[in-house]
Parts: structure tokens; C-alpha cells; sequence
């Protein structure tokens, strides 16, 4: 039970802490969106870095459950941080959430709870990767986040978030 508290208050934290954070970078000038000036100036703002502190608390909840439980239980909690951030978000902007904002965060959800019954909560063997496959895995990951920034970065701020 407490694994399960414990990822909920780290999720709650990290979509409280997503949400102070974009609050911050949306009053960014547009010219410095996906570059380094960007960063320089939000970590000069006090509410950014307040966003960056609630952030690591939660991810120190998020490390505590982890280190208590399941991982194909305490996961899947944890990106519950979309349901806490949408109507959070919503209510710092004054807006209504739309039947659509609802629809991909339940569809988000429900793709968790899939992963989490095809994952199974039985016991599994602990396997160690092997460098070369961390290596494969990083580069990977480097390339796709440099092409899809590079493609954000000629789109328009409406198609940008897709």
C-alpha cells in the first residue's frame, strides 16, 4: 500500500512540477525556444527552478516506490502525473479541458494498464545488459531526440508539440 502512495504523491509532484515549469517557459520569448539561451534564461526564474524542486522531490517518491515495489506496478502510477498536470494546467490557464484532452490521457492510461497485465506481476530472472547494448541503446536515443528536435525546430509552435 505504501508503494502505491508513495507513486501517487510521485506523480502528483512531477505534474504539479511539469506545470510550473511550462507555465515559466511560455513566458519565454519565441526566438529561444529549442536552444540553449532558453535554458540560461529560465534558470534565472524563480518559478522554473521552483518547478525543477518539485520535480526532484517527486522523483525521490518515485525512487522510494521503486525501491519498494514492482516495477510493472509503480510505472505505470507514475505517468498517472498526465492526469494530475492536464486539469492543474487547465486551471493555472483558465481554460476547459476538452473531451479530446481527456480521451488521450485515458487512452494513455489504458495502454499502461495493458502493458502492466501483458507484463504480469510474476517473478522474473534479473539480467544484466551488456555494455554494447547500452551504447546501441544511447546512441539510439541521441539520434531520435536530434532528428525530432531538428524537425521541431521547422514547424510551426501549433504542430511543434505533436
Amino acid at each position: 500500500m505504501i508503494v502505491i502512495v508513495a507513486s501517487l504523491c510521485a506523480a502528483l509532484l512531477l505534474g504539479v512540477g511539469y506545470v510550473i515549469q511550462q507555465h515559466a517557459a511560455a513566458r519565454a520569448p519565441a526566438e529561444e525556444r529549442l536552444s540553449f539561451r532558453l535554458l540560461v534564461d529560465l534558470a534565472q526564474r524563480p518559478l522554473w527552478l521552483a518547478g525543477i524542486g518539485v520535480m526532484i522531490i517527486g522523483q525521490l517518491f518515485g525512487a522510494y516506490a521503486l525501491g519498494k515495489g514492482k516495477l510493472t506496478v509503480v510505472e505505470p502510477l507514475l505517468a498517472a502525473n498526465l492526469l494530475f498536470a492536464l486539469p492543474l494546467a487547465a486551471l493555472w490557464s483558465r481554460r476547459r479541458l476538452r473531451w479530446r484532452d481527456w480521451a488521450g490521457a485515458l487512452t494513455l492510461m489504458g495502454g499502461l494498464a495493458m502493458f502492466v497485465v501483458a507484463a504480469g506481476p510474476q517473478t522474473s530472472k534479473t539480467e544484466v545488459v551488456s555494455h554494447q547494448s547500452w551504447i546501441i541503446a544511447g546512441l539510439t536515443i541521441v539520434a531520435v531526440v536530434t532528428t525530432v528536435v531538428w524537425l521541431a525546430k521547422r514547424t510551426s509552435l501549433a504542430e511543434e508539440a505533436t
